[in-house]
């Protein structure tokens, strides 16, 4: 069943994005090889930098993961923390929610020996500081050049606003879960009680004591986490050189076709915003509307020609070839893990 439903999700998203970049070109007026001989002029050492961003999009994100779970007892190396991030994104990319892909990381630090108390609990840090994080900037952004938001359609104010309301309602609700273990125990069994109604799960009473001991062994582990002032720096540290690579991605290709850089402020502002809005609406990737903020905020700082070019090559890269890269990750992660669990063969 879960298959089918991802494998659902992974087609809506493919037409998703076949259709956004239809309607993309279409609108631009442009033909698709000016597209390409504007890619082909671009230049190469600013290309480069930006698909070095993209990377960080996930290297980050594992870095951050890593950091937690070292405190939590539980070190791992960099190759594991980049597994898990490419799950995340990838997973997060064909899903309509925002945190549709921490399962898929909880399914690879599970496997990787991580308990899973302690896996629920680090995951849960790492979106309280993903959420802290993307807020820092967004209001730092709002203080520093409100008149770029400002400068947006009245719809395109709607969604960041709308953006801001969800991430920190967000946030604190992952951070009630943290430390409300009595809240999230409640939630637990009734969501079994709700399996048993839907005769998914037999005898849910039988599974309240080792709930109770898991949520136990839970406490325990936001306890230690909750002492380590370095961890929660760390996490979010990484957090939001995260967010900064995702930005800078759009900065380097803008460079890369010849844009000028006193603009790099009010570009790095707008990508921002951009991130902000397209937290607001549950569609896999925030296809559409991620595309709809880059197109009215890009406009403000440049020709029709330039926005649109801008606004499909830094997508390309920071959203669809990031995917791709994560998918592919994932791929391998599956493949090693059956392979780790393969027996040696005999002499």
């Amino acid at each position: 069943m879960k298959i089918k439903r991802k494998g659902f999700w992974t087609v809506v998203t493919l037409l998703l994005a076949v259709l956004t970049m239809f309607l993309v070109i279409r609108s631009s007026g442009m033909d698709p090889a000016q597209l390409r001989r504007a890619l082909e002029g671009a230049s190469l050492s600013w290309l480069i930098p930006a698909g070095i961003s993209m990377l960080g999009i996930i290297f980050f994100e594992g870095e951050a993961v890593r950091a937690i779970i070292h405190r939590a007892g539980y070190p791992r190396n960099h190759r594991r923390g980049f597994v898990y991030a490419a799950a995340d994104v990838y997973f997060s990319a064909i899903t309509p929610s925002a945190t549709g892909g921490q399962p898929a990381s909880a399914f690879f630090m599970i496997r990787d020996g991580v308990p899973p108390v302690v896996t629920t609990a680090c995951l849960l840090i790492n979106l309280i500081m993903y959420n802290a994080a993307i807020l820092t900037i967004g209001f730092s952004c709002l203080i520093l050049k409100p008149q770029i938001f400002l400068n947006y359609q009245p719809v395109c104010k709607i969604l960041i606003v709308a953006g801001i309301v969800v991430i920190a309602g967000m946030g604190i609700i992952f951070f009630l879960l943290l430390w409300k273990q009595k809240t999230l125990f409640r939630i637990a069994m009734k969501g079994m009680h709700l399996l048993h109604r839907m005769h998914l799960m037999h005898h849910p009473d039988k599974w309240e004591d080792k709930l109770l001991h898991a949520m136990h062994e839970y406490k325990e582990c936001v306890s230690i986490l909750a002492g380590s002032k370095k961890m929660w720096f760390l996490a979010y540290l990484f957090n939001l050189l995260q967010r900064v690579s995702q930005f800078s991605v759009a900065l380097f290709v803008y460079l890369s076709l010849g844009g000028s850089s006193a603009k790099l402020t009010d570009l790095w502002v707008t990508q921002c915003f951009v991130s902000l809005g397209s937290n607001c609406v549950p569609i896999p990737g925030s296809m559409g509307i991620t595309d709809y903020l880059m197109l009215d905020g890009y406009q403000n700082l440049m020709d029709k020609e330039m926005t649109y070019t801008l606004q499909m090559i830094s997508r390309g890269l920071s959203f669809y070839l990031c995917v791709v890269i994560s998918g592919i990750t994932v791929l391998l992660g599956l493949f090693l893990l059956k392979r780790r669990k393969r027996p040696a063969p005999q002499v």
